[in-house]
């Protein structure tokens, strides 16, 4: 054996770069792009990755776990960071209020766990509300809105940054596919109708880029 690695992965960060400018001129003036750098930016480089795009002007970086975020933010990343797991049980909020992070919540334990923590800090948390309109996986339910919205409400130094869902398939155009476009934008409404005004509304993915042009909305 000679030690030399069998195989190697080369990431050209040219390359990448070209893809996000392609990308981009296919989206609409207003809609900025939420690049997931999550599992090392699926294996090329969280680091290296995040640093290029942040010099490009990304809007949004997305994770999925607080150390994720951690590791960038010792890297001296600066752009925005949107934690995809959320606050887990055995988390502090202060972490993501020192870090600047921004958090998912998905369901009313996270929710009510951080009205818990928040309370007392000078420090507003931004988060990023998830709502299931069809993938089936993680979010409230668009029924669960008018308890979601008085949640809210009874919470100190919170920050509804945004509201957010996810396709549940977005790689070919159908009826379940804008009638999910159609669910979430009731939902939006209901916030914006109870005077909460959420500055990023997304939930498009790759796919709804050339699909569901209906999606391309703040991110």
């Amino acid at each position: 054996m000679t030690g030399v690695p069998a195989t190697a992965a080369y990431i050209d960060l040219g390359v990448l770069e070209s893809n996000y400018r392609l990308i981009k001129a296919k989206l609409s003036a207003k809609t900025g792009i939420l690049g997931i750098v999550k599992a090392d930016a699926y294996g090329h480089g969280a680091v290296k990755v995040s640093r290029r795009l942040e010099e490009i002007g990304i809007r949004y970086l997305g994770v999925a776990t607080l150390e994720e975020a951690i590791e960038l933010r010792e890297e001296k990343l600066k752009s925005p960071i949107l934690v995809l797991s959320g606050l887990m049980p055995w988390e502090e909020v202060e972490p993501f209020l020192h870090l600047n992070l921004t958090v998912v919540v998905h369901d009313f334990v996270t929710l009510r766990e951080i009205r818990k923590h928040v309370g007392g800090t000078s420090t507003h948390l931004k988060i990023h509300v998830k709502f299931d309109t069809g993938m089936g996986r993680l979010g409230f339910q668009e029924k669960d809105v008018p308890e979601v919205i008085e949640e809210i409400r009874q919470t100190r130094h919170i920050d509804v940054e945004g509201v957010m869902s996810h396709f549940a398939s977005s790689e070919a155009r159908n009826d379940r596919g804008l009638e999910q476009i159609k669910s979430f934008e009731r939902i939006v409404q209901a916030f914006r109708k109870e005077g909460i005004e959420p500055g990023l509304v997304h939930m498009g993915n790759s796919g709804a880029i050339i699909r569901y042009p209906e999606a391309h909305f703040d991110l």
